[in-house]
């Protein structure tokens, strides 16, 4: 618990110590995707897991954890690479608040199908694993400072 509340509370200052960053480098934005994904696919699985089944343990549930970590923080090129080529914006954070809706829509719905087959899951319980991600690294990017998308 301990390890968790220290992690949440890093995120949150790293977030924080962004914010006074005129422009946020790609790649930190990229390490950071990849770095929030393990401990929160991790607490995430212990919570929606079905308890009356065995649960993953182990290397098994280490390699799991890492696939599907890899999986949700590679979702973001969804939303850096559609705006850009479909609707031919020079940055994601041009297009509007629906536009980053339906984009985050398909990003949680790839993330639960991932995320229900890297762990034997219910869709519903997959469905709540990729919210956790996607949902906490929204709320980060945003107390950094990040713009997601625009009033148009």
């Amino acid at each position: 618990m301990i390890i968790t509340f220290g992690a949440i509370l890093l995120a949150v200052a790293a977030a924080v110590g962004l914010r006074g960053m005129e422009t946020i480098p790609v790649y930190v934005l990229a390490m950071g995707a990849l770095f929030l994904a393990p401990p929160l696919v991790w607490s995430g699985y212990s919570f929606v897991r079905d308890s009356e089944l065995e649960p993953h343990v182990g290397p098994d549930l280490r390699n799991r954890v890492l696939i599907l970590s890899v999986i949700l923080a590679a979702l973001w090129l969804v939303y850096v690479f559609v705006p850009t080529y479909v609707m031919e914006y020079d940055s994601p954070a041009e297009m509007s608040y629906l536009w980053f809706g339906i984009i985050f829509a398909v990003m949680v719905g790839l993330g639960a199908l991932a995320s229900a087959a890297t762990f034997d899951l219910e869709p519903l319980n997959g469905l709540t694993l990729a919210g956790l991600y996607f949902i906490v690294a929204v709320v980060l990017a945003l107390i950094s400072g990040l713009t997601l998308a625009t009033n148009v």
